[in-house]
């Protein structure tokens, strides 16, 4: 049986130390259960890894999420809250409304959910070894039922409370959610639901239709507008001011046997690791930036070991090298900013500009285009 304890308590914070976060499931299933992932044709990167995880367990050492992206997610979980409610109704009802004045009596619409939708801050503890935070709850309506996202079974109320995960993403990684949630989240819901003791749930994910330029200083923006509107059950103040910025894709999945073994395996092996002193190998995938948070990470607990090194020769020339080109890319960087002033103010009013091979011209978007002419 399941407890929870809220999050952002010292009960919390004692908690997550020595238990594995719903986040953190997919980097251990990754790293110990690979044959198993290829005999079900199953590939994914994780965004942390094993070894994150057994250093936060054993040596009490993890790297602190990135402020941005945390004020980022949790500040759009009530706008995809209310977004998402939208996308839940089955009907409406037409229903009169008495005013002291009957000339002021009017009509309005009920809406009618086919799931009812809950936040939390629940930190719920599975055992000693299993804990998880799902963003909210939810309830199949009576007389309601829902068809899961591979459409293999019916969910109605007789299965109980699901549990909802809510991402944000960026414009660039909108088509990896063609086919569904992407499988860390996936793995993320499964260990949810096994944690709640839950048979099902949604996941749902905020994409931007459009590229922003400078993305830190958009979020900003809308995290500053969002704080100034009043919350509305029905999404009326969130819809019409930033529905057009967003697209709302969300996934209904039911718990899956064959999944919840996988992670149990994988769970299995890697407290094996842990009481037997052993430190999984390092990620050797494509993903740069866990490369480096486990250099980090290692260099915390060995830094002799893991630390700076003085460079030789060789790699004195290679920095050298890479602190030349740096520069000249900076230097290119401006003349050519330069140059596009200089392009847009000949422009004047004019949409486009071509010579006998070359064009610029506006997008859709805006933005000066440069091509040339076959």
């Amino acid at each position: 049986m399941s407890s929870a304890i809220q999050q952002h308590t010292p009960e919390w914070l004692e908690a997550k130390k020595s238990r594995v976060g719903a986040s953190e499931i997919a980097g251990i299933v990754h790293h110990y259960c690979q044959k198993e992932l290829a005999d079900l044709g199953i590939s994914f990167e994780p965004y942390n890894t094993a070894l994150q995880t057994y250093c936060k367990i054993k040596f009490g050492v993890e790297l602190p999420f990135p402020e941005v992206l945390s004020k980022w997610g949790l500040g759009m979980e009530p706008y995809i809250l209310q977004r998402l409610k939208s996308l839940l109704v089955t009907k409406t009802t037409e229903e009169l409304v008495e005013n002291k004045d009957p000339e002021l009596s009017y009509k309005y619409l009920r809406r009618h959910y086919s799931i009812l939708t809950t936040q939390t801050k629940d930190f719920v503890i599975k055992d000693d070894f299993v804990a998880c935070s799902p963003d909210g709850y939810l309830e199949i309506s009576k007389g309601e039922s829902i068809r899961d996202f591979d459409d293999q079974v019916t969910i109605n109320e007789s299965w109980g409370r699901g549990i909802l995960e809510m991402k944000t993403t960026s414009f660039s990684q909108r088509a990896e959610f063609k086919d569904g949630f992407k499988w860390p989240y996936i793995f993320q819901m499964q260990y949810q639901m096994m944690a709640c003791d839950c048979n099902w749930g949604i996941g749902a994910v905020l994409i931007p239709v459009e590229p922003w330029e400078n993305e830190d200083f958009k979020k900003g923006y809308i995290l500053a507008k969002l704080e100034g509107e009043e919350v509305s059950l029905e999404g009326h103040n969130y819809g019409k001011r930033f529905h057009e910025l967003f697209e709302l894709q969300y996934f209904i999945y039911a718990k899956k046997p064959a999944l919840v073994d996988l992670i149990n395996l994988a769970l299995m092996r890697f407290r094996n690791h842990l009481e037997n002193n052993i430190l999984p190998n390092p990620y050797k995938g494509p993903k740069q930036t866990i490369i480096a948070n486990e250099k980090q990470i290692l260099a915390m607990i060995h830094p002799q070991r893991f630390g700076e090194i003085a460079a030789n020769e060789e790699q004195e020339a290679l920095l050298n090298d890479m602190m030349f080109l740096q520069a000249e890319k900076k230097k290119i960087e401006t003349e050519e900013s330069g140059l596009k002033n200089q392009i847009m103010h000949l422009m004047q009013d004019n949409i486009a500009i071509t010579s006998s091979s070359y064009q610029a011209k506006f997008d859709s978007r805006n933005a000066l285009r440069f091509k040339k002419i076959n």
